[in-house]
């Protein structure tokens, strides 16, 4: 029987066995995406793109199709691992050199996205998988369209809210800079404990994405040093223009932030 592993806004998350006898985390997208053709233009043209990419830090593509009127994906299963939201609810906020680590290896495999034209459009602690030293990044956020927004009528918000970048909550598309927003918030709840508007309404917290500054990560985390929490905050600037240019580069600066103190002289 297939073990139910989450589910979200596009379908269910089944932990499964392939014909092969593999075991995989199989998506299967909701009836109403999969009557729709654009839908399922979109999802054929992003699966492609996806299974060129090839990176050890993200769950490898394994297959996708549609049977019996359901769209379907299949990743590669991570066996003995968790997700980071798991992690962070299971021990509370990560130390400063993990952190770090996680953030450089999520960093290289969302530039790999990026450079492939590929927006993942849902990064989040529960889409990143850590197994052992590793850090993967997974779903992949195949098939919501360079149109995905967060508001699609008034009052209606698609995605989750607390990872948005204030342009999509405008309605604009989602981009390469919309990704490095939603990574800044998960590495901002990988040190704070929850994302940086938590404890309100879901159109409060879009409000504060568009309006508010977050609290600087490093106030509440004497072993941080103030340059971490400036670095970390970068990600979350309001323009996309003003967010570090890759999020590789963006996990970088939080490294050298990281070494604020130790470079002081005593």
């Amino acid at each position: 029987m297939a073990e139910l592993l989450g589910e979200g806004s596009a379908g269910v998350v089944y932990r499964a066995v392939g014909a092969d006898g593999r075991e995989v985390a199989l998506k299967l997208f909701r009836s109403e995406l999969a009557r729709s053709e654009s839908y399922r233009g979109r999802l054929a043209h992003e699966v492609r793109a996806a299974r060129e990419v090839r990176h050890p830090n993200l769950v490898a593509l394994l297959d996708a199709g549609e049977a019996e009127g359901v769209s379907y994906i299949a990743f590669a299963y991570v066996a003995g691992s968790e997700t980071l939201r798991a992690r962070i609810a299971r021990s509370g906020p990560l130390g400063t050199h993990e952190v770090v680590r996680v953030g450089l290896q999520i960093g290289s495999a969302l530039d790999a996205m990026h450079t492939a034209g590929i927006v993942h459009r849902d990064v989040k602690p529960s889409n990143v998988i850590l197994a052992g030293d590793n850090a993967l990044l997974s779903d992949l956020g195949l098939a919501r369209g360079a149109a995905y927004t967060a508001l699609t009528r008034p009052g209606h918000i698609l995605g989750t809210a607390d990872y948005l970048a204030p342009e999509l909550i405008r309605g604009e598309s989602a981009s390469a800079e919309s990704d490095i927003y939603a990574f800044g918030c998960t590495l901002y709840e990988c040190v704070a404990g929850s994302p940086p508007f938590s404890d309100r309404s879901v159109l409060a917290v879009g409000l504060a994405h568009l309006e508010e500054q977050p609290a600087d990560p490093s106030l509440g985390r004497p072993d941080l040093p103030a340059a971490f929490g400036a670095a970390l905050l970068r990600g979350l600037a309001k323009a996309p223009s003003e967010r570090p240019p890759a999020a590789l580069a963006y996990a970088r600066l939080l490294e050298v932030g990281a070494r604020a103190d130790a470079d002081q002289p005593s």
